[in-house]
């Protein structure tokens, strides 16, 4: 997921964003223009930690547009579980091995 925010007479110094209570993206800058006078901007953005990679994100300001980058994690892979009974061997009731597959 990218955020594109266009946030002119803004830099890397006066930009902020970080992580809040581990599910908010904030995106926050403030600086003061030509004529003295205080230009602010604050944004959030709610974030499901099971979908995004929140360790991931990166943010990047080029010709007044700030891109805030992060990535979706990968879906969980099928995997074969074995399942298994008081006896050392895993079989069903005709004595064939047993296996199941899960899938989320």
């Amino acid at each position: 997921m990218t955020i594109s925010l266009d946030v002119p007479g803004f830099n890397e110094d006066t930009v902020k964003v970080f992580l809040e209570d581990l599910d908010t993206l904030v995106v926050s800058g403030e600086r003061t223009n030509k004529a003295g006078n205080k230009v602010a901007f604050s944004r959030r953005y709610t974030l499901n930690g099971d979908r995004f990679d929140l360790d991931s994100i990166k943010g990047s300001l080029s010709d007044g547009v700030l891109e805030v980058t992060v990535a979706k994690k990968e879906a969980p892979k099928s995997r074969k579980i074995v399942i298994t009974s008081d006896d050392t061997k895993p079989t069903d009731t005709t004595g064939t091995t047993v296996e199941a597959t899960l899938s989320e």
